[in-house]
């Protein structure tokens, strides 16, 4: 099974951020997003610079 390639981008806080799902781990609450033509992983702090 192929590994797909990870592409790192950083969002503008003008770029809509859609969240997909929630993910809650012991320590951090992380978000599946869908911004910029990208899907990815964010946790809670990071989401709060973008508009919803």
């Amino acid at each position: 099974m192929d590994t797909p390639s990870t592409t790192y981008r950083r969002l503008d806080s003008g770029d809509r951020v859609f969240v997909l799902s929630r993910l809650l781990d012991e320590n951090h609450r992380y978000y599946l997003v869908y911004a910029g033509g990208y899907y990815g992983y964010v946790d809670s702090n990071s989401l709060k610079r973008f508009s919803l």
